[in-house]
């Protein structure tokens, strides 16, 4: 979901990394007004978001952790 959009009260899918391959925000973490300003602070463009609808579908990574990482840095 694009960070824009984002609402308190929704929920980290996936743990959320900063360019340098720490962790911003766990999954699971339940997003308020100050981490989705944040979010939008440091440029990321969107989050994965548990919307309880599908529950038992994962949802792969197209591009492995670190190459990603890489990536950025």
């Amino acid at each position: 979901m694009d960070v824009f959009s984002l609402q308190p009260g929704m929920k980290v899918a996936r743990t959320i990394y900063s360019g340098g391959g720490g962790v911003l925000l766990k999954e699971g973490t339940e997003l308020t007004a100050r981490h989705i300003k944040r979010l939008v602070e440091l440029g990321v463009p969107f989050v994965y978001t548990d919307d309880g609808l599908a529950p038992e579908v994962p949802v792969e990574d197209v591009v492995a952790r670190e190459t990603r990482s890489a990536a950025v840095a």
